[in-house]
């Protein structure tokens, strides 16, 4: 379990935004997401830093790389920490007010920056999610969140939706392509380690402010472009997938507090191990086994949350359907 407290000195606080970027390789893509960044910041108003930081791909950044973005910090480690380790990694060394977290191949569109401060004089706004445009026109941040004992689901919106079209509160800010008040997500203890190398670590993040009373904001009038999953490299398709099941059911088992652990054993985790054996679906059998070392380290993570949290599951799904108020005309920085 996360537990991160990183209070920001004057001097650092004077940066209102920081973006961190992490990357595996793929620098052609990397150079132009930089590209597509630094021509939006050029006219900001506002203070920023650029944090690149590297999942150890062999070698080194190339030095015509850094020479043609000298203004970036870029960071590099010997060991593979996976997507959500290496983006933490750039997190720990940023200092502004506001976190930009950007994967390496999403590419920002012309005014992205003109009006995401206004968002953040809301005092309960913990995150903000663009437009985010996929390749097989699906909306990337545009969701739904189900949960049920033995399943959570996201349902993703087409962009040609009319829903995509409107504001909305949204269960999670997507882990690339979000902003992220910078106390908060410290507060709330960050992406926790236990979903790495990658996926639903910012579901988590995301459905725990809900219910610490924070709100998430889909805003369709910024945009960016998406060239999805080359954040992940090439990993095995057998292993994303196995990533993929292993932390859905950590997800449930951490965060449906509305019934007890004891309640998800016998209505969830019990039930999904006797379908695996019924249809001989045996791999699978042995990773819902294998996941059952974690329920130790979940009761802890549930028995030091529950009571700070403001709303149960419910309540929390009554949020999500609610109208997100008209956005706010004037531009300011957050206090």
């Amino acid at each position: 379990m996360n537990e991160i407290t990183k209070p920001l000195s004057s001097s650092e606080a004077a940066i209102t935004l920081s973006v961190v970027i992490p990357t595996y390789g793929e620098f052609e893509k990397l150079a132009k997401c930089l590209s597509s960044l630094e021509a939006e910041l050029k006219t900001a108003t506002f203070s920023w830093e650029i944090i690149v930081t590297d999942d150890a791909t062999p070698g080194d950044f190339p030095e015509n790389l850094k020479s043609q973005f000298p203004k970036i910090n870029w960071l590099s480690h010997s060991e593979r920490l996976g997507f959500s380790g290496n983006i933490e990694r750039g997190i720990q060394k940023s200092v502004g007010e506001i976190l930009f977290l950007l994967n390496s191949d999403m590419y920002l569109e012309k005014g992205f920056f003109g009006t995401f401060l206004n968002h953040f004089q809301s005092k309960d706004l913990f995150a903000l999610t663009p437009m985010i445009k996929e390749p097989n026109d699906s909306n990337g941040s545009l969701k739904k969140l189900k949960i049920s004992f033995q399943k959570a689901q996201v349902q993703f919106f087409n962009l040609s939706d009319p829903q995509s079209n409107q504001p909305a509160y949204i269960p999670y800010a997507n882990g690339g392509g979000s902003f992220f008040r910078s106390q908060t997500y410290h507060d709330l203890g960050g992406f926790d380690s236990v979903f790495n190398p990658y996926y639903w670590e910012d579901t988590d993040l995301g459905y725990r402010a809900w219910k610490m009373g924070w709100k998430i904001i889909y805003d369709p009038n910024i945009g960016l472009k998406h060239d999805h999953q080359a954040s992940i490299g090439n990993e095995k398709k057998q292993k994303v997938q196995r990533t993929k099941a292993r932390n859905q059911s950590l997800f449930i088992w951490r965060n449906l507090t509305d019934f007890s652990l004891g309640t998800l054993f016998f209505k969830g985790i019990l039930p999904n191990l006797f379908k695996s054996l019924f249809k001989l679906r045996f791999r699978q059998l042995c990773w819902q086994v294998l996941n059952l070392k974690y329920l130790s380290t979940i009761a802890r993570f549930r028995n030091h949350w529950q009571s700070k949290y403001k709303y149960t599951d419910h309540e929390v799904q009554e949020l999500l359907v609610q109208s997100v108020p008209h956005f706010r005309d004037n531009e300011s920085s957050p206090n």
